[in-house]
């Protein structure tokens, strides 16, 4: 079986206008919350009142709009009241509280924003999970991983690519 009867056919904005409100408001609601993203309540509204929602997030999804320079300083901040200090966190989840702090920085729904959280769910899985949860793992595999998948993502590898060269 070749690997296009895999795929499942996206929504498009015709068939998600066909949705009652609820239904479109719940569709949005889980389509966002997959990517940990929240929008302002009236924001959320606006889009899916606009017809073109779905092809709204496509479009934000394949552009940069987040500024990758402030978020990394926000999150590296060093001073005594920066926000994201997991110093004194179990070993590991430093590091992971980390990977996620930066979903909170980005502050737009963006090409970027998709390539961490792919990255993030990818190095979840089996597959590329640097097992921090075990002692016998030591946590700059854990940067390491994930870094490299943000890599391969930004690179625009595949994910058969980017498992070999895992």
């Amino acid at each position: 079986m070749p690997e296009t009867a895999y795929r499942l056919k996206s929504i498009d904005d015709s068939r998600f206008n066909a949705l009652s409100e609820s239904q479109r408001h719940l569709v949005a609601d889980k389509l966002l919350g997959t990517f940990y993203f929240g929008m302002e309540p009236a924001v959320l509204d606006e889009m899916i009142a606009s017809g073109n929602f779905v092809s709204s997030v496509k479009e934000m999804l394949s552009t940069e709009r987040n500024d990758l320079t402030a978020a990394e300083a926000r999150l590296n901040d060093t001073d005594d009241e920066g926000e994201f200090r997991f110093s004194d966190w179990p070993s590991g989840a430093a590091e992971v509280a980390m990977i996620l702090a930066r979903f909170y920085v980005l502050l737009e729904l963006d090409k970027s924003y998709m390539q961490y959280w792919s990255a993030y769910i990818l190095s979840s899985t089996i597959m590329f999970s640097p097992a921090y949860e075990l002692e016998s793992s030591h946590n700059p595999n854990i940067d390491r991983i994930y870094g490299a998948l943000v890599r391969a993502q930004r690179e625009e590898y595949t994910i058969g690519y980017t498992a070999f060269l895992h």
